[in-house]
């Protein structure tokens, strides 16, 4: 069980995520008032900082732990996360702050240096095995694939899930005969734009939708 504090969990998939804050509450629910959870769209804004300062300055209910969860914490911008550092010096007592991110390399160092860093390391598939995962979404309909996309997202970050299948793109690719070139390089670019979306703070399940259509 975590201690009051404020903590950097780097490449908690959605799921770990959901499942390491409902254990810090009374009732595993994501709807317990003294939770407040924070979510991208395309960023962080400062306005959802201070939703965090207005709700630590409440009493918690019933007295019991509150939780303050930001997901996809590398989206904050840099006035949000500026904010956000003061109320990660005193978080006040009975108060657990989580911060989800890919890679905590992206937030500011006063961040990083404000929280304990937990890190998930999940097993890692072989490169085989994501060819054979490319393989199969380009031969599934793009319902199927949507579907297998959001299935895997489901184990780890959207970002990190593109970046296994452009290794796996590549690798065909590199091993393929001169007659397959030409589709496995348009699978590749099409992962490629797919990553490149993302980069650019589309929501995954856009570049998902993308993906499915175009693979």
């Amino acid at each position: 069980m975590l201690k009051s504090g404020s903590y950097l969990l780097e490449n908690y998939s959605p799921e770990k995520f959901r499942q390491t804050i409902k254990r810090l509450l009374p009732q595993p629910r994501l709807s317990h008032p003294n939770l407040l959870l924070i979510e991208a769209e395309n960023a962080i804004k400062i306005s959802q900082i201070r939703e965090i300062r207005h709700f630590l300055a409440l009493k918690s209910w019933q007295g019991g732990r509150r939780v303050v969860a930001i997901a996809e914490g590398n989206k904050m911008t840099v006035p949000a996360q500026n904010a956000l550092l003061k109320i990660l010096e005193e978080p006040g007592p009975q108060t657990i702050i989580l911060i989800q991110t890919d890679n905590c390399q992206q937030l500011l160092p006063t961040i990083r240096s404000r929280c304990q860093l937990l890190r998930q390391t999940p097993r890692q598939q072989s490169l085989g095995e994501w060819e054979n995962f490319l393989r199969q979404l380009a031969s599934a309909s793009p319902k199927d694939r949507l579907r297998l996309l959001n299935q895997a997202q489901k184990k780890m970050a959207a970002a990190a899930l593109l970046d296994r299948l452009l290794q796996a793109g590549q690798q065909r690719l590199y091993r393929a005969p001169a007659a397959r070139m030409p589709l496995l390089q348009k699978q590749t670019k099409t992962i490629l734009i797919g990553r490149q979306m993302l980069m650019a703070n589309l929501k995954p399940q856009d570049a998902f939708d993308w993906l499915a259509m175009n693979l």
